[in-house]
């Protein structure tokens, strides 16, 4: 195009600025230059723009533990809040949530362990 629009769209560029309606009107603005001639110039160069501003996904390190329903895999952040859930979930009928909380509370008593311990160490979320 010409060293005007140039030198704006790399200041805009290094600067991280999104490149929408409002930046390209103000580049053809200050060049002199027609928006819709700016906007098809600054298209092309859409690419290596683009690149540079949409950052790559990223895993998302969990760095506290939590504890998964084995049921539903629902995740909560301490094992009390997910006896809560396995306990109200028995107790409004749901057949699935009823059987593991019978086999968490027989294991509970042949064990000697409290239910929420044994909730504690089985549901604890894997690292993976």
């Amino acid at each position: 195009m010409d060293k005007c629009v140039d030198r704006l769209v790399q200041l805009a560029k290094n600067s991280g600025v999104f490149f929408g309606s409002e930046v390209i009107r103000s580049i053809a603005n200050l060049c002199g230059k027609e928006f819709i001639d700016v906007w098809n110039y600054i298209y092309k160069l859409s690419p290596s723009i683009e690149s540079q501003q949409i950052s790559k996904p990223q895993k998302v390190a969990k760095s506290a533990p939590c504890w998964r329903c084995p049921v539903c895999g629902k995740e909560f952040n301490n094992p009390r809040t997910a006896m809560n859930h396995i306990l109200y979930l028995s107790r409004q009928g749901d057949a699935s949530h009823r059987e593991l909380y019978i086999k968490l509370k027989n294991e509970a008593s042949a064990s000697g362990k409290k239910f929420l311990e044994l909730i504690t160490e089985k549901c604890i979320c894997s690292s993976t």
